[in-house]
């Protein structure tokens, strides 16, 4: 480990990683754990990134597999926005989780929920799918089912049955279908946003829309949902295919065919 420590110091910087970047500075914050800087080839913008030694006790094996690595210096792994998935949320919550367990105050900036929130959304294999909510503005959820990671149709024992979108899954629906939730704000780790069955369509297209193949965790009868966003919200079905037809392509042109029925989801 003596010899990747002499690697990240100042007098041998800048160090180049190949692939994964320019290291440019680094400074130790937990042993065996660095915060750097790293610039890409032929780019002069620094992303922030974390570098593991690969022989760090502070970091757990389950971290170091997210690790990439140059092969010139297999000692080194990188954990940054510039490798296939950002991996940085997992070394973010290794670190908080050395830091309370050895009495290590955290820094202002040290925040093992958003870690979390954001670490169920990109590797659930590590932080675990996000938890179905048991608390919805319509009293407590009885049965669900889950759409997608963080993305549930729930009813609850008012014999309500909407949808209920975790953080920060719901940053990828517009600012049009956001206003269309329901305010409800319990105290909770990690907050959700929730839909009457009604006002579902909009979010549901719109997720269906950005989730890449294989995300969706049940069957969605897009037939269906497009009858039912021209039912429930035909100005927004007009107005996506105003968009459409203008050439800026969304989703596709949203048609109606009533003998489809709106039934998109089922228990």
């Amino acid at each position: 480990m003596e010899r990747e420590i002499q690697l990240l110091s100042p007098e041998n910087l800048p160090l180049d990683l190949g692939e994964l970047g320019v290291v440019t500075e680094a400074e130790a914050i937990i042993p065996g754990v660095y915060e750097a800087s790293m610039r890409q080839e032929g780019s002069l913008l620094l992303s922030e990134t974390f570098i593991v030694l690969s022989e760090a006790p502070s970091i757990s094996a389950a971290a170091k597999k997210y690790g990439k690595y140059d092969l010139d210096y297999p000692g080194l792994l990188v954990y940054g926005e510039n490798c296939s998935v950002d991996s940085r949320c997992i070394i973010e919550y290794e670190l908080c989780r050395y830091k309370k367990l050895h009495g290590i105050p955290l820094s202002p900036k040290d925040s093992m929920r958003i870690s979390i929130a954001f670490g169920r959304e990109l590797h659930p294999e590590y932080f675990g799918p996000y938890a179905v909510p048991q608390e919805t503005p319509w009293g407590r959820t009885t049965r669900y089912k889950v759409i997608a990671n963080g993305v549930f149709w729930l009813e609850s024992e008012w014999c309500q049955r909407g949808l209920a979108v975790s953080f920060p899954v719901y940053d990828n629906i517009s600012k049009e279908a956001a206003k269309l939730a329901v305010s409800f704000n319990p105290k909770w780790e990690l907050p959700y946003i929730f839909f009457l069955e009604e006002d579902s369509c909009v979010p549901v297209f719109e997720l269906a829309l950005s989730m890449a193949e294989g995300d969706l965790l049940c069957s969605i009868d897009p037939y269906a949902l497009m009858n039912a966003l021209y039912i429930q919200h035909p100005d927004y079905a007009v107005s996506n295919n105003a968009v459409e037809q203008a050439g800026i392509h969304l989703g596709g042109i949203v048609s109606f065919t009533p003998e489809n029925g709106t039934e998109y989801i089922s228990f």
